[in-house]
């Protein structure tokens, strides 16, 4: 598969200010490289504020990069002006985590919907109200919905709304900031299953950003594991749970909770030693040194390179890095 979305060298540096001096910066991406192929779910999983909704809005240009930048079918998306701007915001969607407060209370769902196809200066379809019916319907909606406020929804159908909102405009790729993450189990698993559907239907790419290491590894074809604005791991999905390289990794799926009392109490779970560090004045080196069990000299001098150790397995470790 072609890389659709080339992410190279990417920078967000927030600025501390106090009065009108700059007292220091929030590192939250700071050095991030991938690639994400047509057709995949590309997972990112990490901690909270590690920098992974960041990274999403910098990639659909909600942000604008302190360096670096993001290729979207080979062209530079922070270079884009006028018409070829306004195609990128038609391929490029994103679903954010809140979908109340990302839909305007006083609009019906009807005029959210439509108002994406005017917004994207797309060919209105003769009868919007036939199409915008057919797009609630993709997502597990009916007509009778249509002419309903925000309020009147659950979680879950407000998270379809702004998914049929997405489809509407006929988009490439989706960035999928935790679109579950503040709805129930049940609910979780209908919305994973359309989005899965929907995938399939259309060849959609998905950025899919999430903390729920279940989760992701149900949806991804490839995760990423991000570390305090790092990416320190790359793998297939089945792999990265598999065989983890990097301490940090395997601390993660350390964590992951297991039903049955007897196997929970017999694995052996690693531990981080101390409190992540601030993204304000991060460690030299390896960013995950301080708590590593495994941290060397080298750890605390040099930061790793992100190097391939197997096909299609990339890890940041000077574990694997000096071998």
């Amino acid at each position: 598969m072609d890389p659709i979305v080339v992410v190279d060298n990417l920078r967000k540096w927030f600025p501390i200010k106090k009065l009108f001096f700059t007292k220091g910066w929030v590192r939250a991406v700071d050095g991030v490289s991938f690639i994400i192929r047509e057709g995949e779910t590309f997972g990112l999983v990490g901690e909270s504020g590690c920098g992974k909704s960041t990274l999403g809005r910098l990639i659909v240009r909600l942000l604008e990069p302190t360096s670096g930048t993001v290729y979207f079918e080979g062209k530079d998306v922070f270079r884009l002006r006028g018409r070829e701007l306004k195609e990128f915001r038609r391929k490029v969607q994103i679903v954010f985590q809140d979908p109340y407060s990302s839909l305007n209370p006083r609009m019906m769902v009807f005029d959210i919907v439509a108002e994406a196809i005017k917004a994207t200066q797309q060919e209105i379809p003769e009868d919007m109200e036939d199409y915008v019916a057919s797009i609630l319907e993709k997502v597990g909606l009916s007509r009778e919905h249509l002419y309903r406020y925000p309020h009147e929804f659950s979680g879950g159908q407000r998270q379809r709304i702004a998914i049929a909102r997405v489809l509407a405009v006929r988009p490439k790729f989706i960035v999928l900031d935790e679109p579950t993450s503040s709805l129930d189990v049940s609910v979780q698993a209908q919305i994973l299953n359309m989005l899965k559907d929907l995938q399939k239907e259309h060849n959609f790419t998905y950025l899919f950003i999430s903390h729920d290491l279940a989760v992701v590894k149900y949806m991804s074809h490839r995760i990423a594991v991000m570390y305090l604005g790092k990416i320190v791991e790359i793998a297939p999905s089945d792999e990265i749970f598999e065989a983890p390289l990097h301490p940090y990794t395997q601390v993660l799926l350390s964590s992951i909770p297991i039903p049955d009392p007897k196997i929970a109490r017999s694995r052996m779970k690693l531990r981080p030693k101390g409190e992540p560090p601030s993204p304000i004045n991060p460690p030299p080196g390896c960013r995950f040194h301080p708590r590593c069990p495994q941290a060397c000299s080298l750890c605390a001098r040099e930061e790793p390179p992100l190097i391939e150790i197997e096909r299609d397995h990339y890890v940041a470790c000077w574990l694997y890095a000096r071998k």
